[in-house]
């Protein structure tokens, strides 16, 4: 069994309160139990896109390439 920090860092949530905020304000129409299901049933989906990623969802640093600036 996960917990929601868990599923929250899997998803790719942030660990500020401002980033975990702004992702369960979405459901705040929601009350009680379907408020949790709701936000951890999101997490789970992300989760499942991020793993269907060839790269695993990984964040990929990318070379810098130098541009010409050409008149217009």
């Amino acid at each position: 069994m996960s917990t929601i920090g868990d599923l929250e860092r899997r998803a790719g949530i942030g660990g500020s309160p401002a980033e975990r905020t702004a992702f369960w304000r979405q459901f705040h129409h929601f009350e009680g139990q379907a408020f949790l299901s709701a936000g951890a049933a999101e997490l789970r989906r992300l989760i499942a896109a991020r793993e269907a990623e060839p790269d695993g969802g990984q964040i990929r640093v990318l070379p810098v390439v130098a541009v010409k600036h050409c008149p217009p």
